[in-house]
């Protein structure tokens, strides 16, 4: 051995050593092959023969006293990762010469292939009362050939089986080699996941982020969703990235050590502010596990009592967990998972609602008869396997679109499956079908549609098994250009090809300078001009204003996302000087720059009173990155009232509450005072004028703010016969119905002309006192009634 040993490095030696040479010398002065002692392929310079020759070495024979040597080259070693000396893993040994030759398309964009529309009515309580069928657990799939043909199932567990002892190292290397698709990965966003959900939202038309259901009469309306079992939240980024702050998110995913939790910090892309966690039972503190029928439950009532109880527009689930080991049945371990999110989507989504989730294998019947009810609750639904899911995993997602009228029914049933689920979960047995296999064939479209849809996928993946295999055996094979792939991929899917990259963090004076555009400042600095009787003789018509009840400081607010908040008084500076907001437990999307009112609000009365601190918007330059400053003020304050509840997060009493200050017409002055309370205030009840924020809240008024909506020499009138509104140009004498562009009085000139009517510390307790040049409120009634 030692003999053969050296026979072998020495020979490895002298290769290298002829490498070399071979490189540097003339080609005239190469060997040639027939000058190797054995003709192995190599040539040896005379040097070596002659070292072999002192060794005793003869052509064809063995070194040693008893030509016992080894006569051939010994090969390299075929072993791979972490397997093991000697293991042979059938249908992944190296081959070098292992190829693929099979021709593949490489698609960015899939046409839906939608099952065609049921016109079969909504089924009703009666009729499913006793679809449910109860048996012994089940932990195989390996003849559930009533959906597929048998070869795709058998072809799927066989092709999986051949990778159980491979070393996950060396997977991983040749599937990403194998798969034109795999360096898209998350692009700007944090994950996959994203990149998924965009690919399926420019396939099926943008339907998800471009809801048609939206308000079409309202603009601002919200775009209303929900990420239901889907920590890091991928999902979501996505969603705001395309749709900013407009779109309100409500999460619920569950708590665990082995789970992700959504983190809102890796939202670098989109908007996290407007999403909303939310953990079922128990709120944010909850434990997300949506197999509870408690968090089921109250997510529903939450989500619905924040969505102006109308539901969401659409909902997207991504649930999925480990199953190392058992990964050919991940459709049984899952069925509860699949069952759980098309459950909560019902629950929460409005007529009209869309639903994507994501699901693995539909072998069996109960996965099959979870999709017809889906098929029966939804205008339509699809299968759908995006390029960005691997084509070596099972993966695969429902689309459900137009949820129809009248799907209560197929909820409770669901909801009762669910319950039963649950109190058989430490017994044998199981519920194993849902919908009776009469039923699903007579629908003969859609059982068509499940068949051919198992057998398209499977081949597929059965493909992309193989093509790992043979990467596995050739580490040498290459697919396509990866680069390539991803910028088609990208563009098609109207994504950046910029590299995923949080926003700086610059000095906000840097930041604000940049998003003003070296414009001039000076209006944001103006104080508010204090409201007299001079003030007063000014205002030529009492339909040009509109007022609010002030109660705390005034400043502006500037925010580079989310905590990242900044505060600078125009009473105490002139120039912009913005300083970190601290003790303020606020969020904002970044670059808003908001002009508020900082004040404390009240609950209760007498020794039983709260106070916290609260945030009043009083006009807005920017909302997010969207500079709605040249907006008319009316529609300003609807854009900042989206904004509020789009930031509105009930559930965490941690979090700064903000809101929209409430304008009213000079006309409703009056009112407005009578509406006011006079309430004992701590911490020596001494009696005070409260102004009421809600049913719960209020706070002590200090003033009002007189905001003029109109740019002179433009005025609102109203006409004496029908009492019409018009707008009246002073100079030009000129009168219309409807405003014109320079009429509208931007964020600028409302700010630097809004006027302040501070009122005296106590006032309310007697509301006719007035010294000098002060207004009255009788004064001010009388002045509002001869105009109007």
């Amino acid at each position: 051995m030692t003999i053969s040993y050296l026979r072998y490095s020495l020979f490895t030696k002298m290769e290298r050593k002829r490498k070399h040479s071979f490189d540097n010398e003339p080609s005239e002065k190469k060997f040639k092959e027939d000058d190797h002692p054995d003709n192995f392929g190599s040539s040896y310079s005379s040097a070596a023969q002659r070292m072999m020759s002192k060794m005793g070495y003869a052509k064809g024979k063995g070194l040693g006293k008893n030509e016992t040597g080894r006569v051939n080259i010994i090969e390299a070693s075929n072993q791979r990762g972490r397997r093991g000396l000697g293991l042979k893993l059938d249908g992944l040994d190296a081959k070098p010469d292992a190829s693929w030759e099979v021709e593949e398309e490489i698609m960015v964009r899939q046409e839906p292939d939608w099952v065609p529309k049921s016109e079969l009515d909504m089924p009703n309580a009666s009729e499913m009362r006793n679809w449910m069928i109860e048996a012994d657990r089940k932990e195989f799939i390996t003849d559930e050939y009533e959906f597929c043909e048998p070869d795709i199932l058998d072809g799927i567990i066989k092709n999986k089986n051949v990778f159980d002892k491979l070393g996950q190292k060396e997977f991983l290397h040749a599937r990403t080699r194998a798969n034109p698709y795999e360096t898209i990965r998350g692009a700007i966003f944090q994950n996959r996941a994203a990149m998924k959900m965009a690919e399926i939202d420019a396939s099926f038309n943008y339907m998800f982020t471009n809801h048609i259901e939206r308000d079409l009469n309202n603009p601002l309306d919200l775009l209303y969703f929900a990420d239901i079992c889907a920590g890091p939240g991928g999902f979501s980024e996505y969603v705001f990235w395309r749709s900013k702050w407009r779109a309100k998110g409500f999460g619920m995913t569950i708590k665990a050590e082995w789970a992700n939790d959504f983190n809102l910090a890796d939202y670098i892309a989109g908007t996290p502010e407007s999403f909303d966690c939310f953990y079922g039972e128990g709120g944010y503190n909850g434990d997300g596990d949506i197999f509870k029928k408690e968090n089921l439950i109250a997510f529903r009532k939450y989500v619905l009592e924040n969505s102006d109880n109308k539901g969401l527009h659409f909902v997207m689930a991504d649930g999925g967990f480990s199953v190392e080991g058992q990964e050919n049945i991940q459709e049984i371990l899952s069925k509860q998972l699949y069952l759980c999110q098309f459950l909560c989507a019902l629950s929460v989504l409005r007529k009209g609602g869309h639903f994507i989730c994501k699901v693995f294998d539909l072998f069996t019947p109960f996965s099959i008869g979870l999709v017809y009810l889906m098929y029966r609750a939804f205008d339509q639904i699809c299968i759908f396997k995006p390029v960005t899911s691997r084509p070596a995993n099972s993966e695969r997602y429902l689309i459900c679109k137009d949820l129809r009228e009248n799907s209560g029914a197929i909820h409770d049933y669901m909801f009762n499956i669910n319950n039963q689920i649950n109190n058989l979960k430490r017994t044998k047995r199981d519920i194993q079908e849902i919908v009776p296999l009469s039923i699903i064939k007579e629908s003969k479209e859609f059982f068509h549609y499940m068949f051919t849809s198992n057998n398209s996928i499977g081949a597929r993946q059965i493909l992309g098994l193989q093509k790992v295999a043979r990467f596995v055996q050739n580490t040498n094979l290459t697919g396509p250009d990866h680069a390539v792939v991803r910028k088609q991929c990208l563009e098609a899917w109207k994504i950046p090809l910029i590299a995923r990259s949080s926003p700086p963090k610059n000095d906000p004076d840097v930041q604000f300078e940049k998003l003003m555009k070296d414009s001039s400042t000076e209006w944001m600095s103006k104080n508010s001009e204090f409201f007299d009787l001079k003030a007063l003789k000014r205002i030529k018509s009492v339909y040009d204003y509109k007022f609010t009840v002030s109660g705390g400081k005034r400043v502006f607010l500037f925010s580079l996302g989310r905590h990242n908040i900044f505060k600078w008084d125009p009473a105490e500076h002139s120039y912009p000087d913005w300083k970190r907001a601290d003790k303020m437990n606020l969020e904002l999307p970044r670059f808003t720059l908001i002009d508020v009112e900082l004040l404390n609000e009240f609950k209760g009365d007498g020794r039983g009173q709260r106070k916290m601190f609260a945030v009043h918007i009083l006009d807005a330059v920017y909302l997010g990155d969207e500079y709605v400053g040249d907006k008319a003020f009316s529609d300003r304050i609807k854009c900042c009232e989206s904004f509020v509840k789009a930031l509105s997060k009930p559930c965490r009493n941690d979090i700064v509450p903000i809101q929209i200050k409430s304008y009213y017409a000079l006309t409703d002055l009056e009112k407005t005072f009578k509406s006011m309370e006079i309430r004992h205030m701590k911490p020596h009840l001494i009696k005070r004028l409260t102004y009421n924020v809600s049913s719960e809240k209020y706070f002590v008024p200090t003033g009002l703010y007189l905001v003029e909506r109109l740019q002179e020499p433009w005025h609102l009138q109203k006409t004496r016969s029908s009492n019409k509104f018009y707008f009246y140009n002073a100079e030009t004498k000129e009168s219309v119905f409807e405003g014109t562009k320079d009429s509208i009085a931007n964020v600028k000139y409302c700010i630097s002309r809004r006027m302040l009517w501070k009122w005296d510390e106590h006032m309310g307790l007697d509301l006719l006192a007035t010294k000098g040049d002060e207004v009255s409120i009788a004064g001010f009634y009388a002045f509002i009634n001869e105009k109007s």
